[in-house]
């Protein structure tokens, strides 16, 4: 059953801001509530409500009345040298929409999480899969406070068993403009990488990961997914299609590296995320394919190449789309 109406939190965001055209273009949603803290780039719509507020803030708890989903997807992504700030909004900020959701009955929850929550790590299997267990790396914030949502999100089904609560686990998500680290590595004329390690890659465009969020929404069904594409490509094959040039330093010197320039804030590289450079996450979302009849479209490169081209992805048109004619 489609949810009628839904409060889109990081709506203003790159996967967001591509959500949204993708409710507002089904008639079966009646309504949209966009809640963020950033600035709206979208053209105004009669089923479109934006609003500015910190998911914190609990004045948003006035947005969820008669509300059918919540589809959370603000988090602090980009390292910002903080980290008690960093898990205070996104911890704090989760337990305020649940909050919200308890108190006007929200039945169904949908959560973006991370394939970072298995932890880069030597024995990873060639493919995760949904009961891998997740093993965030020590003092990586990002992929903690993923753990952190997806365990208190389990915890509020437990105690609501009637919620429909779907949380999506993908891989590397990419497309034009995207500011997030390690696309904007890519964008480089070079990339500095680690001797004698070569991860395999996977990568979704954002798009495609827009279109796995609105299936979400059409389908009730519970439970953990991971979403990726079906190929994955060591860093190398990425760098050269890519015409990045690779300079592999020694493994000493290149953590020498990360640490200096992040101490020095000349980088947004924490140097908890070394192991993001020797060891591969690459998942198996056979699940999520089976489960909600999807069949991911670009494969690792043809997603990777946006990167490069500044163009978006034409796999899933949305030259119909009302907030981006």
């Amino acid at each position: 059953m489609t949810a009628k109406r839904v409060v889109l939190t990081g709506a203003a965001g790159d996967i967001g801001s591509q959500v949204v055209p993708l409710l507002l273009n089904d008639p079966e949603i009646s309504h949209v509530c966009g809640i963020d803290i950033a600035p709206f780039q979208a053209l105004p719509h009669p089923r479109f409500t934006p609003i500015r507020e910190d998911i914190r803030d609990p004045e948003v708890h006035k947005h969820f009345q008669e509300t059918d989903c919540l589809m959370h997807l603000a988090f602090v992504v980009k390292n910002i040298h903080d980290d008690a700030k960093t898990r205070e909004t996104n911890l704090a900020g989760t337990e305020n929409l649940l909050r919200a959701c308890e108190v006007h009955s929200v039945k169904k929850i949908v959560f973006a999480s991370s394939a970072a929550v298995y932890g880069s790590r030597p024995e990873n299997p060639v493919r995760m899969r949904e009961e891998t267990p997740v093993r965030p790396d020590p003092h990586h914030v990002y992929s903690v406070c993923k753990v952190a949502v997806e365990n208190r999100l389990q915890q509020f089904r437990e105690a609501n068993p009637d919620v429909i609560l779907c949380i999506l686990r993908p891989t590397l998500v990419v497309g034009p403009g995207f500011k997030n680290t390690y696309v904007s590595l890519l964008r480089k004329r070079y990339l500095f990488s680690v001797r004698g390690y070569d991860p395999m890659m996977q990568a979704i465009s954002v798009r495609e990961m827009a279109h796995v969020l609105y299936l979400t929404v059409k389908k009730d069904i519970s439970g953990v997914f991971n979403i990726g594409p079906t190929d994955a490509v060591p860093l190398s094959e990425v760098c050269r299609l890519l015409r990045v040039r690779r300079i592999p330093l020694p493994k000493a010197l290149f953590s020498a590296c990360i640490r200096f320039l992040y101490r020095c804030r000349l980088s947004s590289i924490p140097p908890e995320s070394l192991t993001r450079f020797l060891y591969p996450v690459t998942v198996d979302s056979s699940l999520f394919q089976n489960s909600f009849d999807w069949s991911p479209v670009p494969t690792t490169m043809r997603s990777l190449e946006q990167i490069r081209r500044g163009s978006p992805d034409p796999s899933r048109s949305m030259a119909n789309g009302v907030l981006d004619a």
